[in-house]
Order: structure tokens, then sequence, then C-alpha cells
């Protein structure tokens, strides 16, 4: 401007202008007055209209084109980001696969050999790198010849604008690499019993261990880092554990170009010594390409099932780290797009951090956190200062303890400064929870917490730089939003790039280089020019001054005036000049400059004049209101405008009236849209128009409405609770009660706001109140109590109320939440029931007395039956016996024989009556408990089989055993009942099976834990089946499933109820599966504790004859018969019998004999004048050496544990059942006269 004031020419000019005289006639007018002066006016006005051009063109160009270009980067860098975080999603989504895939394999190691070699991963060959020969940086050794191919198409039609762009191949050496440097198959136990190790890993330094361990130990994981089996056993079967990225930590003595200068610079800056060892510091890429690489495994594993689906080990793998750093380690936002080696050193490039802001992925592996291989423990991170202070200050050893207590993520900013003391140390691993001197990290955390990605720019090192993040979508084991991690969606971490700005936007400083030069080149040009053409006018003719004029101002107007039109709004300009001058040149760059503007803006936009009358509309706008430009160029903006003129929405009236446009709703496209106006200004800054753009805002409003929704959803709530709520800040004052609160005191809700309860409570309910609230306050914990309340209409409440205290991000309590339940009715109902319980109570004890009578009467009453069954099976015994030595009159002793044998199988059927009969009267009444002895269980299983094999055999039934091999072969459990369990069941079978049927028993180990084997029995019959309506009364005392069951194939109803009882007392239950006409399958699950005691042995049964020469018994039973069964059982063993009829007369007998005379005495214990145990006693006070030690065996009617303790409390050695077989009788004998046989031999 001052210029022009100065310039008398531009005076004169200006003069001239207001009288209406145009540039060619002043020209004319000049040249005609002035022969030189017009021609040198004329290159001066030429020469400043040029600058004036120059200036536009090149403010417009570079400011807009820097715009578009940054734009544009950000785009391109987001979607790398994103586009990376979803390939690494996708590779480690394949790993659960194949981890799954693993769990169906057997484990051998030949499968795991196999399928390692068939998952394998390229990875980038690293080269031979040496220093530059300038020592500043570093250089591949023997670097592939350059690319010959031509940047020309052999086509000349293919070159037009120097748009044939080519790149040569992007490909570089590379090795196959397993994914996976170990895979072990781990049992039950942590120890890993298949482990294949490939021979191919890339690791170095840390190779993993081939021998099998004990993986349950960390000391025995990879660098001693693990502790992933503790997590294992709470797989379920297709449920999947991953873990962190595991990984001893290399460090690096310097960040940057690693080289001899920067590191004896960097030495002398921080005034200590810095030995230049690159191979013994951390790789970095491009800037230590020599260094120690990080060595790193991520491990995958799930559980390996068995037969029936339970758990049998789980089978794991270790991912090589190396394959993950590929999705990074050759991606750069710049226009070369790849690398073959990673570089930080000009601040563009890709890194991944794990899901807690710790750096996995980087090329400067020293910036990676790791571990100790030492001690297992994570290694220091590189600390703020103020951090790494405090620590040190705290007096606690590992860093580990104190990080436990501190706040992340705090404060973050570049004013502060990383711990000098680590980076002196080599420690500056980046874990971005607390390194807050980097503000970013924070930025990183913010973009990627839900899943989503995005980009914002920070001031680093001296420079703009852009960092976008992208949340990595992997979300299998820890990785899945829980509550653990705030249900964070951002999965395995994620993908983030560096970048500057000056690279994004150097295009558009290398063209206004280009346009400078170029307008400099023009001024120059026509400078010359118009010399040379004055000169020439001056020699010629005017007319040719005049025509020189004509053209040179006629071309400078047009410019000026299209530049004019296109900064007044009409967006639609363009020159399309024909002439391809230097004037032509400026209107093509002005074109091509002004389709970009343009194309930069998505939105809607109109540009009106300031009388609304459009001036331009861009491509969205027309395609939304379907008309082409020239059909709108003019028109009120009103006419196509879709906000109501003069209304709220209105953009143009809210520009005026200094607001924000109201959102509308567009009802036929269901959308919300919004009105952006702006003043059209002149270059003076001179309002001459209206730029609108309109947004669409429907995502925002409905997301606002859902808000709104929930809010209001949460105030109904809130308000029609039947609870009493209340919260309270720190000071006890009420933010806000609910309408039950306030009943207590009769007010509305709003007069709590900013009271404590002492202000607005009665005073013996604000006492209460307030007491209860400062307990919870200290505790800080919820605190749970009952209250009894009076409310202000009279009636009195009970309520179960709970505080919480609120807490905020840095753990300053902000206020106190309060809820109270009316349990006024469950209180009277407890205290009904108690009443309630204590009535049964006496009813069960009045119950367990009368069981008791009827249990006693059962037990005499089998005394009574047993005495006479005695003596018919062991009479039937003895006929037997002596039966066989009437050979000479076999056929007719056959009938007999017959006879004989149906009344043992009477007898015994009736005595198996009775048994079932007291087993289910004691076990009612609680009488029965489980002995707890060491049993051998394939023997059981045999002794069971050997029972029911002579009985399928006589139907012609099939009989199937099968016993799986026991280690150890010894249990504790009571044999007796499991055994009468297995009997009854088999028994069924073959009394339910018909001929020619199969019966199959089965033991099946299950699973086990801790000593404890849980072991599967199965009875499967082809017998005829059960109804499905019948199967629940088959376990009823007395039932069979039928009547005409019971009537077609007998029994008591008894044996499956008995069964049933004894598998509660097991803890166990029996399943059945049935189909009428085709057979059942009865089964049942115990678990059994393993024992390592030896067992009795057992040696075959020796011959009865002369078993006992010279020992004398005396036998005691008030019955004739039962001694006569017991003398004609022992005719043949040597054994002296004297005889006694009850107890009195035994006591008599042993006090008139010699001491030492009895070896051993039978005694029954239900006899007249004296039974058993008073005999018994009587015998054990004697003054006599022999009265304690003489054996005195038990021979009574019942067998239950309560009788074989009353007969040991009475003094008695051993106890025998009758009826009175001869191996049990044996066996006793033989306990106790082993001396006598011992002295006869």
């Amino acid at each position: 401007m001052e210029s022009k004031k100065t310039s008398l020419s531009i005076r004169l000019g200006q003069f001239l202008t207001r009288l209406g005289i145009g540039m060619q006639a002043k020209l004319i007018m000049i040249f005609l007055l002035v022969q030189v002066l017009p021609l040198i006016l004329l290159t001066v006005m030429a020469w400043q209209q040029v600058h004036i051009l120059g200036d536009i063109l090149r403010e417009i160009a570079v400011e807009d084109a820097s715009d578009a270009l940054n734009r544009s980067a950000v785009e391109n860098i987001e979607r790398m980001s994103t586009d990376a975080a979803n390939r690494v999603a996708e590779f480690l989504y394949s790993r659960d696969d194949d981890i799954l895939y693993l769990a169906t394999l057997e484990p051998t190691l030949e499968n795991y050999r196999r399928f390692s070699e068939m998952q394998q991963g390229a990875i980038v060959k690293k080269g031979e790198w040496v220093l530059a020969d300038d020592g500043l940086s570093w250089v591949l050794q023997n670097p592939p010849p350059a690319d010959s191919a031509g940047g020309v198409s052999t086509n000349s039609e293919n070159n037009d604008m120097d748009g044939f762009n080519y790149r040569p191949p992007e490909i570089y050496p590379s090795e196959k690499v397993p994914f996976y440097d170990e895979i072990t198959f781990v049992d039950l136990d942590g120890t890993e019993r298949v482990k294949y190790v490939t021979p191919h890993s890339t690791k170095v330094r840390f190779p993993l261990d081939s021998r099998r361990r004990d993986v349950s130990r960390r000391e025995n994981t990879y660098i001693k880092a693990e502790n992933y089996f503790e997590k294992l056993t709470a797989l379920q079967p297709g449920e999947i554990y991953v873990s962190d990225v595991i990984g001893a930590y290399a460090g690096s003595n310097y960040i940057g170009m690693y080289t001899p200068e920067n590191v004896q610079k960097a030495a002398a800056d921080r005034g200590y010594d810095i030995p230049y060892l690159p191979e013994e510091q951390a790789y970095a890429g491009e800037e230590n390409p020599n260094g120690r690489r990080f060595e790193g495994i991520v491990r995958w594993a799930t559980p390996v099932t068995g037969a029936g689906g339970a758990v049998v080990g789980y089978v794991t793998f270790a991912l090589n780290h190396d394959h993950i750093m590929e999705f990074t380690d050759h991606l750069t936002p710049m226009n070369e797009r790849y690398t073959r080696l990673p570089s930080a050193y000009d601040g563009n490039y890709a890194f991944i951090w794990d899901y807690q802001c710790r750096s996995i992925c980087h090329p400067r592996h020293h910036s990676i956190v790791g571990y100790d291989p030492e001690t297992g423990s994570p290694q220091i991170p590189w600390l703020e200062s103020s951090i790494y202070e405090g620590w040190k200050s705290s007096g606690l050893e590992k860093w580990t303890d104190y990080a436990k207590d501190i706040p992340v993520f705090y404060e973050q900013s570049r004013a502060k400064i990383p711990a000098p003391e680590l980076t002196r140390a080599g420690l500056v691993g980046l874990d971005g929870r607390y390194l807050n001197n980097a503000p970013q990290c924070t930025g990183w955390m913010d973009l990627t917490g839900e899943g989503g990605s995005g980009s914002f720019y920070i001031l680093w090192s001296g420079i703009y730089k852009l960092n976008t993040a992208a949340a990595i979508p992997y979300y299998t084991g820890q990785y899945a939003p829980s509550e653990a991690n705030g249900f964070s969606r951002r999965g395995f971490g994620f993908v983030a790039i560096g970048s500057g700005l000056e690279d994004f936007t150097r295009p558009a400083a290398d063209m206004e280089g280009r346009l400078i030069d170029a307008i400099q080149e023009n001024q120059e040009s026509t400078t010359q020019r118009l010399l040379f053409t004055t000169i020439v006018l001056i020699i010629l003719v005017v007319c040719i001054a005049i025509l020189v004029a004509s053209s040179i101002t006629g071309k400078i107007n047009t410019l000026i005036a299209g530049i004019s039109h296109f900064r007044g709004g009409e967006r639609q300009f363009r020159f399309n000049v024909p002439v391809k001058d230097e004037f032509g040149a400026l209107a093509d760059s002005f074109d091509d400059m002004a389709d970009s503007i343009v194309a930069s803006v998505k939105n809607s936009l109109s540009i009106t004049d300031m009388d609304r009358r459009i001036i331009y509309m861009n491509g969205p706008g027309l395609e939304f209101c379907r008309k082409t430009l020239p059909e709108v160029t003019g028109a009120p903006y009103a006419e196509t405008s879709v906000y109501p003129a003069n209304s709220p929405y209105d953009p143009i009236l809210a520009l005026e009236e200094g607001r924000e446009a109201e959102i509308f709703y567009l009802e036929n496209s269901d959308r919300y849209l919004k009105g952006i106006a702006n003043y059209l200004l002149d270059k003076e800054g001179r309002r001459i128009g209206y730029i609108i753009e309109t947004a669409d805002m429907t995502d925002m409003v409905r997301e606002q409405i859902r808000i709104e929704e929930q809010k209001s959803l949460l105030d109904k709530i809130f308000s029609a609770s039947p609870d009493l709520i209340w919260y309270m800040d720190s000071r006890g004052a009420y933010f806000t009660v609910n309408p039950r609160f306030a009943a207590i005191a009769d007010r509305p809700t709003e007069e709590f706001t900013g009271k404590t309860a002492e202000e607005i409570l009665p005073a013996d309910i604000a006492r209460g109140f307030a007491e209860n609230d400062l307990k919870a306050i200290a505790g800080s914990e919820p605190l749970y109590s009952e209250e009894h309340l009076s409310f202000a209409d009279g009636h009195r409440e009970i309520l179960d109320s709970v505080r919480t205290p609120i807490y905020d991000g840095s753990g300053s309590l902000i206020g106190l939440l309060g809820f109270a339940r009316n349990v006024t009715i469950r209180v009277e109902m407890e205290e009904k029931l108690r009443r309630t319980q204590l009535d049964l109570e006496k009813a069960v004890n009045d119950a367990n007395e009368a069981n008791a009578h009827k249990g006693e009467f059962l037990a005499r009453m089998s005394h009574e039956i047993r005495t006479p069954m005695n003596a018919i099976i062991g009479l039937t015994a003895i006929v037997q016996k002596k039966l066989g030595e009437l050979a000479s009159r076999e056929g007719a002793m056959d009938l007999v024989a017959d006879h004989i044998d149906q009344i043992e199988s009477s007898s015994q059927h009736l005595l198996g009556l009775l048994n079932d009969i007291l087993d289910l009267s004691k076990i009612e009444a609680g009488r029965i408990e489980l002995t707890d002895e060491t049993v051998q269980l394939s023997q059981l299983a045999a002794t069971v089989a050997n029972i029911i094999r002579p009985r399928c055999e006589e139907k012609n039934i099939h009989f199937e055993t099968t016993v799986p091999d026991f280690n150890p072969p010894a249990f504790r459990l009571d044999s007796l009942r499991l055994r009468q369990v297995l009997i009854n069941l088999l028994g069924n079978a073959v009394k339910f099976t018909p001929e020619h049927g199969t019966i199959e028993f089965k033991l099946i180990k299950k699973e086990h834990r801790d000593g404890k084997l849980l072991v599967e029995f199965i009875v499967r019959d082809t017998g005829i089946g059960i109804a499905g309506e019948d199967v629940g009364k088959i376990f009823e005392s007395f039932e069979q499933g039928g009547s005409d069951i019971a009537r077609k194939h007998g029994g008591t109803g008894l044996g499956l109820a008995i069964s049933k009882r004894i598998l509660h007392m097991f803890g166990s239950e029996i399943i059945v599966e049935s189909t009428p006409g085709k057979g059942s399958t009865f089964r049942f699950e115990i678990w059994l504790t393993e024992t390592q005691e030896g067992l009795d042995e057992k040696t075959a049964e020796p011959s009865v004859s002369g078993k006992f020469p010279g020992a004398r018994m005396l036998l005691v039973d008030d019955v004739e018969v039962n001694r006569l069964i017991v003398r004609s059982l022992l005719e043949d063993t040597g054994i002296q019998i004297d005889e006694a009829a009850d107890g009195k007369e035994a006591v008599d007998m042993f006090a008139a004999s010699a001491p030492g005379y009895y070896n051993v005495i039978l005694m029954d214990v239900q006899m007249p004048r004296m039974d058993g145990y008073e005999a018994t006693e009587a015998i054990r006070v004697l003054d006599r050496p022999d009265a304690g030690t003489v054996p005195v065996i038990a021979l009574t009617a019942n067998a239950f544990k309560e009788d074989i303790d009353r007969a040991a409390s009475h003094g008695m050695n051993d106890h025998i059942a009758k009826p009175v077989e001869l191996d049990a009788l044996m066996k006793a004998l033989s306990r106790f006269l082993r001396g006598s046989e011992e002295e006869t031999e």
C-alpha cells in the first residue's frame, strides 16, 4: 500500500481512472504525448501486475495445498495403522485355530513335529551391514543392484503430465521360519509329557529348553518368567489361554544412530564414558543393525480331553515373537512405503504397544519391555525422573513392589524428563504407564480404549509430529473385555505410527518453490519483452505499442478477474486458456489448485452473495437438491436450502445473530442436519457473501437421544424404587434421595439437597444414620447393617442397609451411596421358621426313638429266625458232605441231593431277606457307618464276578467283565458295602435278563486328583428294561417297578433301595438308562482314596484236615444244633471241643480248667441265664494268667459295625456271624491258633 501511495504513476493512473480512462487509452495517450514514457510506464505496470498475480497464486496454492496434503496424509496413515492392526488380529486368531486343532491330535512328538513344520512364515533377512564411509550411518555391505527399469513408458502417450510413476519391486530377501518355537503336552500336575522344540528358531541368546520340565514351577519356564500353569487349571474344554509377550530385556547405552562419533559426543555431553560396542547393545534397525535382538514368545494353551470329555492335560505352544514384529518392522508412512530394516531415526516408523501400553514391537529393541532372565522378574522400564526418585526414597528393593501403589499415566507432560540414572544403566524399555514425560501415551490410550483408532499432533523433539493409533481387535483369553481390564475393547494392544508434518507438506513447499521460480522467470521474461517492445515501438509505430499494451493488459486483467471470481465465491470458475504461454501456465496452475480445493470439501457447500443468491454449489450439494449448477446459479438460497428461512435452523440467520444454528431433522431421509455459515471476505476483509456448509449430525443426535432415554429410565427407577436410596458427599450433606427415603421425615426430596441427617431427619434416626455413615467411610468398604426405623406416618420397618463409599480416580473420597430394603416380613417369617424348626427337631427326635425300638425288635426277630435257619443250613451242609460218601447209591441219592439244594437255596433266600430288612432299618435309623480298610479294587471286582458268573451260567447268559489296571492297586474304602451294592445290581441283572442274553460289568478310571481316583462302575444288561414312569419307583422300599414284575420274577424290592442309600453314604448316586424290551444300564461314580499300605497276603486255602492238632476249644451256645454244626465243621481239624449250654456254665468250666487249658472260646452272645457279653466280662476278671489273654470269638446273628464294636467293648477278640460258614470259621481260628499249629509241627 505504501508503494502505491508513493508511486506517481499509480496516482496518475488512479486520477485517470476516475476520469473514466482505461488502461489502453492511458497507454495510447501517454505514448502520443511522450513517445518513451508510455512504454516505460506500461512496462512498470505490467511488472507490478505480474508480482500481484504471483503473490495471490502462491498464497492460495501453498495454503490450500498444504491443508489438502495434510488431510490426505492423515487419512492414509490412519488407514495404514488400522490395516496393520487388523492384520495382526487376523494372525493371532489363526493361532487360536491352531491351538484348538492341536488339542484334537494325539499328543505325540511326531504329530507336533509335523504340525510345526507345516506352520511357517516369512521373515525378512537383515543382511550384512557396515558403517558408511563417512562414519555417520550404516549401509548394506552388498546392496542389491539398482533397478534398471526406467521411469518413462515406452509409449509416449502414457507420459502426459509426467504421470507415469514406476516403483521397483518391493520384495526383500526372506526365509521361512516356523511360527512356533515349542509345542508341548502338559499333564494335570504340570509336567511336560511331550515336548517338541524346533531346530529352526531365530533365537540365539535365549533358545527354549528341549528338556521336559515341571512348568508348575516358574523357574522351569522360559527365562523363569512364565506362570501360565496356574491359569490352565481353570480352563474349560475349548477355552484358550494367551500370555503376555515374554522375553529377556535387551538394553543399550545409547539411543539414536549408533556410530562412533555419536557415541563419543554423547559421552562428552553426559560426562561419563560410553564404550562403543554395537554388537553388545540392543538391535535398533538401521541405527544399529548388528545389535542383540529382543527374543520373545507369546504362549497359547488349551485343555485336551479324553474319553468322556474329561480333561487329561493341556497342549501349549510358544509363538516366535519375531513373526509379530514382521507386521510393523517394514512399514513406513513415507513415499517409499516399505523398508528392509526399520528405522526410528527420522521419526517415521510403525510400532506396537500391548493392552497396558507397554512397548512390544519397536525398531529399537531396547525400547521393548522385557524380563530379567536371572530372576524372571520384569526389568525396570525407563521411568520418569520423579517416579524413579520416589522409588529410591521409598526403601523398597523391588521396583514392582513400589509400582503397585502409584498411579499410572499421571500428569504426563513434555516438561518432565526420564531418569538419567536409568539412561546410564541402559534400562530404557518403554512402559507408557510410567513414562510421564511422554504425553502421547495418554493420547494413544484415549484413542483405543473403545477399540477404535485415530490420530493427533504433538510437539516432540522440536517438531510437530503426527501420531496415529489403532486398536488390535483380538479378544481371546485375557485380552477379552472383562472387569479386570475395565471392559476395554483395546484387545491385544494397538498399532501406532509416527511421522513429521514437514514430510506431509513437502510437496506443497516444493510447489511453492516452483511457483516462485516460475513467477520470477515470467517477470523477467515479461520485463525483457516489454523493454524490447518499447524500443521497437519507439522505432516503429505507435500502433504496435497499442497492440502490445492491449495484449499484455488484457491477459493480466483476465487472470486477475478470474482469480477475483474464484475468491468471490465462484468456485466453478476455470480459465481453460487455449494458449499455453507463461500466462497460460499460470492459468493452468490456478485451475489445478482450484480443482484440489473443491475436491477437498466432502460436505454439501453453497456460496451466496450478500443478497443470498447462489454463486456456487459443490457436487454433494447439487446431488442433494438434484439440480445442476446452471440451474441454481443466481437462484435465492432459500429455494435450494433444506433449512426454513428465518428459523432457528437457518445458518445465515444464526451467523448474523452470533449463535449456532439448531439441528434440523429431515423427515424424508430420517437424518439430522446442521448448517454452518461463515462470511465470504474479499482480500481487504470486506464481507461479500456467505459460505454455508451442511454437516450430518445424525449419529451424534441419536447418541444424545439414547443417553437422555437412559437417564430418564434411571430417574424413573430411582424414584419408583421400593428401596430407600440416598447419596451424600464426604461431609455428610445429601446430594439426592428418593421418595422412599424422604418419607422418613415426610419432606419433599428437594429439601434434602445440601442438608445433613441432623438437619432434616428426626434426632433419634439422624444419630443412628450418621454413626453408620461414619463407620462406612472410616472402613473404606461397604458397611452392611440391620436397622429398625420409624417413618413419619408412624409405621415401623426393619431394614437391611448397605453403605458404599465412592472414590474418584485418584482414590479420594467423594461421597457415600446407601441402599436400604424393607425386610420386616422376611424377619417375621424367619422367626416363625425358627419356631417351626424347633417343633420339627422334636418330631425328628421322637421318630428316631421309634426307629430305635423298631430296630431292636427286628434284631430280636432276626435272632429267633436265624437260630433254626442256622440248623437248617448247617445240617444241609453235613448231609451234603455225607452224600458224597454214598457213591454206590448215586442214582437214588441225586433226588435227595436236589431237595437238599432247594432247602439251602430257600434258607439263603430267607437269610438275604432278613439281611435286607435289617440293613434298611439300620440305614433309616442312621446306625450304619462306612468302615475304612485297605482293599485291592481289582480283587474285589473279581470276587463279585466269581459270585455272579455261576448264576449266569445257570441261565446261559453271556457275562462280560472289564477291569482296568490300577496303580497303586489299593484303596481305602468299605469293601463289604461296595460289594453288597455290586452284587445287588448284578443279581438284578441276572434275574431280569432272559436266557442267551448279555450282562456287562465294567470299571472305568475317570479322573485323578489330589491322591484320589474317580472310578465309574457300570452294570449293563439286555433284559426286560424299565418303563420311564417306573424308573423312580424301583429305588423305593418293597417296590419293583410294577406288581406283574414282582409276580413273575420274585424278590423283596429292597436291594435297590438299600444300594441307593449305601451310595448316598459314599457320596454318589445311581444313574439309570433303560429302554423297555431292550435292557438297562446302571452306573455310579465313587471317589476312592489311594493308599500305599501293604495288604494282607492272600495264600491258597490249605486243607482243613489236621489243621489244629492238640488245640482245645470251649464252645458256648444254648442251642444244641448250633453246637453240633460247629463240631461237624471242625471234626477233621484235630481240635478238641468242650461244650457249654449258656454263659454261666462256660464261666464255671473255664474257672475249673487249668491255666492255658483252652486255646480259644467260641461264644454265642444271646443265651439264657448269662449272655455271651456278661460271660466274657466274667472270664476276663478271673484271677488267673490266661483270663485276659484267651481269645474269645463272638458268635452272633448280626454283623453290623455296632455289633462288632459292642463285642470288642466287652473283651471279645473277633466276631463271626450266623449262619456259620467253614471259611469264616477257619479264618478266625487260624488267627488265634497259629501258635498251637506251629508247636505241633
